[in-house]
C-alpha cells in the first residue's frame, strides 16, 4: 500500500504524479472508485493499522478541478466495512454492489447500496428478483440505468467462483439472471470490464490461477435502446473479430421479470 497518485495522459502516453491538496485517503487496497462530474470517489478497502489489515467503509473524493481531497460527513445507512466490492454511477448517484470482510471472508455481501452526493447520504436498497449468487471481485458495469454483474466469488458455495450474469434495474430495483447465447467463458473473478458502445469487453481474471482470455458481450439491441432511451443503437463495434462474442438474450422487451407492472405503467406514462 503506497500513498502515491498517478495519472496517465493519453495524448503524451506518459504517467505523471499530480500534486494534490487537502488530506488524502489513508493508503489501501481492494477498494473501488466511481466518478460523478468532476469528482472521483473512492470507498472502503483494506487499510493497514499497525500490523493488521482492517476492512474500511470510509468515503473520500478528489475534486479534479482543484485537485483537492475531501472527506464528506456522510449520513444514512452506511455500508458495513468491506473490500472486493464494485461501484458504478447511474444518473448522478453511486451504486455499490457486493464485497466482503473478515478473515477468510467470514462476511460476504450481495447487497446494493446507493450514495447520493447531493445530500451526502447512503441508502441500502430493498431488491426483488433472482438471488444474486455473486459477491466478491465480480465483473461490474452499467449501461443506462442497468447494472450488470458477471462472475465473482459465490455466496452459496464458499471458495468457488461462478460464470453467471445478472442484471439490475435501478428503476424497479429488480434482479434478473441473464441467459447467454453461445459458449461462455469459464467461471472466474477479478477480471476487468469496459463498455464501448453496446459491447462490453472483459479480460483475464482468476480461478485457482491467472486466466489469460479476452472476451466481449454484445448487448442485445432491444436492451441497449431501452437502457439508453435512444431510437437506434450506434453502429456495431464488432464487425469482424476472432474474439468470442456472447449475446445477452432474450432482449429486454421479452423479459417479463424486467418489465414488471410498475415499470410498464411508468413507461406507458411517457
Amino acid at each position: 500500500m503506497v500513498d502515491v497518485d498517478l495519472t496517465i495522459m493519453p495524448d503524451t502516453q506518459q504517467w505523471t504524479a499530480p500534486v494534490t491538496h487537502g488530506t488524502p485517503p489513508p493508503p489501501r487496497s481492494n477498494h473501488c472508485s466511481a466518478v460523478i462530474g468532476k469528482r472521483m470517489y473512492i470507498f472502503g478497502g483494506l487499510q493497514r493499522v499497525d500490523t493488521d489489515l482492517i476492512d474500511s467503509n470510509d468515503i473520500h473524493y478528489l475534486d479534479t478541478v482543484t485537485m483537492t481531497w475531501h472527506t464528506p460527513d456522510v449520513t444514512g445507512d452506511v455500508p458495513p466495512p468491506r473490500c472486493g466490492h464494485k461501484m458504478a454511477t447511474v444518473e448522478g448517484k453511486i451504486y455499490l454492489f457486493g464485497g466482503g470482510n473478515g478473515d477468510d471472508w467470514v462476511n460476504k455481501f450481495n447487497d446494493v447500496h446507493v450514495f447520493d452526493p447531493q445530500h451526502e447520504e447512503w441508502s441500502k436498497l430493498t431488491t426483488t428478483g433472482s438471488m444474486v449468487d455473486s459477491t466478491t471481485f465480480a465483473c461490474f458495469w452499467n449501461i443506462g440505468r442497468f447494472l450488470f454483474v458477471y462472475g465473482g466469488g459465490r455466496i452459496t458455495d464458499r471458495g468457488m467462483v461462478n460464470d453467471l450474469v445478472y442484471a439490475f434495474d435501478t428503476v424497479t430495483r429488480h434482479w434478473t439472471e441473464q441467459k447467454l447465447s453461445g459458449p461462455g467463458p469459464s467461471p472466474r473473478d477479478d477480471c476487468t470490464t469496459n463498455v464501448v458502445g453496446d459491447v462490453v469487453y472483459f479480460m483475464n481474471g482468476y480461478n485457482a490461477g491467472p486466466i489469460n482470455e479476452f472476451w466481449s458481450i454484445q448487448m442485445s439491441s432491444g436492451l441497449y435502446r431501452s437502457a439508453n432511451r435512444e431510437a437506434d443503437p450506434p453502429a456495431r463495434v464488432i464487425t469482424q473479430s476472432q474474439t468470442p462474442v456472447m449475446t445477452l438474450s432474450p432482449s429486454l422487451k421479452r423479459l417479463g421479470k424486467f418489465l414488471n407492472p410498475f415499470y410498464r405503467a411508468r413507461e406507458n406514462a411517457h
